[in-house]
């Protein structure tokens, strides 16, 4: 199996995942979240993401333990129906809520919110938006610090504090939670770490946004992190 790690940004019923899951072997397959709630404007009906969505489920059940689903801001409002103040605004499904729900509820053991890797001696920290340091520093008494063990403690009991935004997502924070931050507080509160980070849910128009420190992915494609450690375009 080569050293490539496959990434797949934010899915929301598109299918883009599935050429890309077979397109070679990889040593991990990371999802970064959001398989949920389709743009209206991509003609993707809920009830057809919902079973893509599943379809996601059932391959990485197959792929075993070297598949990772993240959670993401349109999957975790579905977690509690809804859990938090912001799902109104982000095109949560009240129809398919119970459904969504329960099959969320069935498969939770699947989920999570970080991933870490490492790729050429290069360590990498996966989350669906990024963390940055002025949340982190919000909720040391939550999270004592940006790795995946400690992110991951705080379902369920903590999900709360995942349910911040700032301005730019339609929350009251000065930023945003590691499911909920724009890119640009990326910028604006760099996280000191020893890791790469790389994330998603700043949608980009056509090209990533590769930085030293962290990548947002969100362009709707798929692609690796090679044997070297670089992040490129997966070329099926």
């Amino acid at each position: 199996m080569a050293n490539e790690i496959l990434i797949l940004p934010d899915i929301h019923g598109r299918d883009f995942w599935r050429d890309a899951v077979s397109a070679r072997d990889f040593s991990e397959i990371v999802f970064l979240g959001d398989y949920l709630d389709p743009y209206g404007r991509e003609n993707i009906e809920p009830e057809d993401a919902f079973s893509n969505f599943q379809d996601i489920v059932t391959w990485s059940r197959s792929y075993g333990h070297n598949a990772v689903l993240l959670l993401g801001n349109h999957d975790l409002h579905y977690w509690r129906t809804p859990y938090g103040s912001l799902s109104k605004g982000s095109r949560f499904d009240f129809d398919m809520a119970a459904v969504v729900a329960h099959y969320f509820a069935r498969n939770v053991h699947m989920f999570k919110l970080a991933h870490e890797a490492e790729v050429a001696g290069k360590k990498f920290l996966f989350t669906h938006a990024g963390v940055n340091a002025d949340w982190l520093q919000r909720h040391a008494d939550v999270v004592s610090e940006a790795r995946a063990a400690a992110l991951n403690d705080i379902l369920p009991e903590h999900i709360m504090v995942l349910d911040e935004a700032s301005y730019r997502r339609g929350g009251n924070q000065p930023t945003g939670s590691i499911i909920w931050a724009d890119v640009n507080e990326m910028k604006e509160s760099p996280l000191e770490t020893d890791f790469y980070q790389i994330f998603g849910h700043s949608q980009q128009v056509q090209d990533p946004v590769i930085t030293e420190h962290w990548a947002c992915l969100d362009c709707r494609r798929p692609f690796i992190i090679n044997g070297d450690g670089e992040i490129e375009d997966l070329t099926l």
